[in-house]
């Protein structure tokens, strides 16, 4: 191969990458673009009802927190104030939506809380667990998506995990199991779906999908980044 050549190819290969990074910057920047877009709220949210969530989502449920420091403790970016209803569209997607306190509880939810893979979830979840429950005495956490058949639910009292159990229909795995089974969990774990998280969540705080039979008062939480 002559020189001419060999410049042709180095300056086709410096090409090929230059090329290349433009087009990660310009996916990176695009991504940016839409979680801000995400962000855009109303100038004014006008406080609204609790509405009712659970279903192929994932949510940690705190004992009568201070919201403000909710939002502080779990490391809320660009908080912004949201109404229950463009807080619980857009936990559906990639952000995570800081409920109000409703019946002594306060919600963290987003669907993203659990998009990792599943076995990784155990160690991503209990630290976040025992720190809220030390500061807020009770805080759980469950997740359930019926696609893949993941059914997840684990409390911290105090700062120490008490309980936790999780289990992948999709290979018939129980990939959590720690502690004593809790009352709630009579005859639930042999028949393991959607309905049994949410009754395991009634019993140890309460269910996002009973939310409309609670009493309250309109009010607003906050949306953001994790």
């Amino acid at each position: 191969m002559d020189t001419n050549s060999i410049v042709l190819w180095l300056v086709l290969l410096l090409s090929i990458v230059l090329i290349a990074a433009l087009v990660r910057r310009r996916a990176t920047l695009r991504s940016r673009s839409n979680t801000q877009a995400g962000l855009k709220l109303s100038g004014s949210p006008v406080p609204d009802w609790p509405i009712p969530f659970g279903y192929k989502c994932a949510w940690y449920s705190i004992q009568s927190p201070d919201v403000g420091r909710l939002v502080q403790l779990i490391g809320l970016q660009e908080a912004q104030s949201a109404t229950w209803r463009e807080g619980i569209e857009s936990a559906y997607g990639d952000l995570v939506f800081v409920s109000p306190a409703v019946g002594g509880w306060a919600f963290v939810v987003g669907a993203s809380l659990a998009a990792m893979e599943p076995r990784s979830l155990t160690s991503q979840v209990r630290p976040v667990l025992e720190k809220l429950s030390s500061e807020f005495e009770i805080a759980c956490f469950f997740a359930t998506h019926r696609v893949v058949e993941l059914h997840i639910w684990a409390k911290a009292t105090k700062g120490k995990l008490e309980r936790a159990y999780g289990y992948l229909g999709e290979t018939g795995e129980i990939i959590w199991d720690e502690g004593m089974a809790t009352v709630e969990e009579v005859g639930i774990l042999s028949h393991i779906d959607e309905a049994a998280v949410m009754q395991i969540a009634r019993g140890w705080s309460l269910a996002p999908i009973d939310l409309e039979g609670i009493s309250s008062e309109p009010s607003l939480g906050f949306l953001g980044t994790l």
